[in-house]
C-alpha cells in the first residue's frame, strides 16, 4: 500500500512539473557560459583604473564616449533634455550627407526671413548666390553659420520645416530617445532639445563619414562664389592644440543653452573618444580636462 501511495505521489509530481504540450522549457545555461558572457560584456571597450577619481565639472551635463565600442567612460546627467544650441548642426550635416547629394552640387541661395536670425553666426549668404553643398557644410560646421543650415535644408527638402522632419526621422532611426529638433541651426525654440548622450551618439555616427571628418579638422578655408570671395575660420579653439590630438568638434552657445562643446580626440595609438559638455561655465577647459582625464584613467587593449 505504501509503495502504491509513493508511486502515485511521484506520478502527480512529474505531471505537475512537466511543461504543457508545446510549451518551451527555459534555456539551461551552464555557469561557465554565464561567466564567459559576463566577461565579454565587461571587456568591451577600454578598462578604467579603479584608483582614478572622477572629474568635477560646472557643466549641467557631460559625457565621454568611446568611439569604437560606444562605451560610456564618463557620465553626468547624460540623458537630461537640454537646449543644444549649434551642436544641432551635426544632426543637420548628417541628415544632408545621408541624402547623398554630390559635394560639388550647386545650391542657389533663396531669400526670406529664415535666412536672417536675431542671433548667432552667419555666412551672410546673398539671395541668388551659388555655392556648393560642400562649402555650405563647411560654413555650417566650421563657422557655425545659421544661414548655411537654412540653405541646405531648403535644397534637400524644399523647405527648412520639411528638412527638420527628416532630422527627427533620422533621430528615430538612430534610436535617440532624448532629442527633438525644431530648426536646422539650434537657436532656442520650444521643443528643440537633446541630451549629452544623444549628441555623442550623433557625433559618433557622423565621424564615420569622410566628409564630416575632413571638415571638422579644417582650421581655415577660402573659396569663391558667383557673388564674392569667402573665407571661413573654424570656431573650435582646441583644433590646433599643441598637446591634445583634437580631430575636430562643434561649438555652441545660446542664452538658454549656455556654452556647449563637442570634441573628437584620439591618443597616440589612435583610440578615439567623443566628449560633450552642455551649459558649461568654461567649455574649453572642461573639455580639455575630460580628454586628459579619460586617457589617463582608461586603458585600451
Amino acid at each position: 500500500m505504501l509503495l502504491q501511495f509513493t508511486s502515485l505521489i511521484a506520478l502527480l509530481a512529474s505531471n505537475y512539473l512537466m511543461p504543457a504540450q508545446g510549451a518551451h522549457l527555459p534555456l539551461q545555461v551552464k555557469e561557465p557560459v554565464k561567466q564567459e558572457i559576463l566577461a565579454a560584456q565587461i571587456s568591451k571597450g577600454p578598462i578604467k583604473n579603479p584608483k582614478m577619481l572622477g572629474v568635477k565639472l560646472t557643466a549641467t551635463a557631460a559625457i565621454v564616449l568611446d568611439k569604437e565600442s560606444g562605451k560610456v567612460l564618463f557620465a553626468k546627467n547624460i540623458h537630461q533634455k537640454l537646449p543644444q544650441a549649434s551642436l544641432t548642426k551635426i544632426m543637420t550635416a548628417v541628415t544632408v550627407m545621408d541624402k547623398a547629394p554630390q559635394p560639388d552640387d550647386i545650391v542657389t541661395v533663396g531669400k526670406g526671413p529664415a535666412y536672417v536670425q536675431p542671433q548667432g553666426a552667419h555666412m551672410r549668404l546673398a539671395p541668388g548666390e551659388k555655392i556648393s553643398v560642400y562649402n555650405l557644410l563647411r560654413g555650417l560646421l566650421m563657422s557655425s553659420a545659421n544661414d548655411a543650415g537654412v540653405a541646405l535644408g531648403e535644397y534637400i527638402a524644399g523647405s527648412e520645416a520639411k528638412f527638420v522632419d527628416l532630422m527627427n526621422q533620422k533621430a528615430r532611426i538612430l534610436g535617440l530617445k532624448d532629442s527633438h529638433f525644431k530648426n536646422t541651426h539650434g537657436i532656442d525654440a520650444e521643443g528643440h532639445y537633446s541630451s549629452a548622450y544623444d549628441l555623442a551618439e550623433i557625433t559618433r555616427y557622423a565621424s564615420e563619414k569622410k566628409v564630416f571628418r575632413e571638415i571638422i579638422n579644417t582650421p581655415t578655408i577660402g573659396f569663391t562664389t558667383n557673388i564674392r570671395d569667402r573665407f571661413l575660420k573654424n570656431s573650435n579653439k582646441l583644433l590646433q592644440s599643441s598637446y591634445l590630438n583634437i580631430l575636430g568638434g562643434k561649438t555652441g552657445f545660446t542664452d538658454n543653452a549656455g556654452y556647449c562643446l563637442i570634441e573628437v580626440a584620439s591618443d597616440k595609438k589612435g583610440h578615439e573618444i567623443i566628449t560633450v559638455v552642455m551649459n558649461s561655465q568654461n567649455e574649453w577647459q572642461e573639455s580639455k580636462g575630460l580628454i586628459n582625464w579619460t586617457f589617463r584613467a582608461y586603458q585600451w587593449k
